[in-house]
């Protein structure tokens, strides 16, 4: 073998090293691709589960704001029936009051 032939192998020896790099970076890139799309797909439907949760919790603050004003209806209207009972009872006391003072 001659000196330019010894050179030739050389550079065809890195030549072929170079392309096993290149195919091996390559499968590197189409695996990261393939895993950046997957996290792409995990992160929308993240999305869509926070957004839902979102609605939820919303939803469930309206409910709760109704519950509580339903509640504060049933004690305002328990305070005037309360008022108005002892209002009355105390009426009637006083009716009787007077009444048996005008029977002595």
């Amino acid at each position: 073998m001659t000196i330019p032939e010894a050179q030739l192998q050389a550079i065809a020896h890195q030549v072929v090293k170079l392309e096993t790099l290149q195919e091996v970076n390559n499968k590197a890139l189409t695996d990261m691709a393939s895993s950046v799309s997957r996290l792409v797909d995990r992160l929308d439907k993240s999305d869509d589960t926070a957004r839902d949760a979102d609605q939820r919790a919303r939803a469930a603050h309206h409910r709760i704001d109704e519950l509580r004003a339903a509640v504060d209806g049933i004690k305002q209207g328990q305070r005037w029936l309360i008022t108005t009972s002892f209002g009355l009872i105390g009426l009637a006391a006083s009716l009787l009051g007077l009444v048996l003072k005008f029977i002595q």
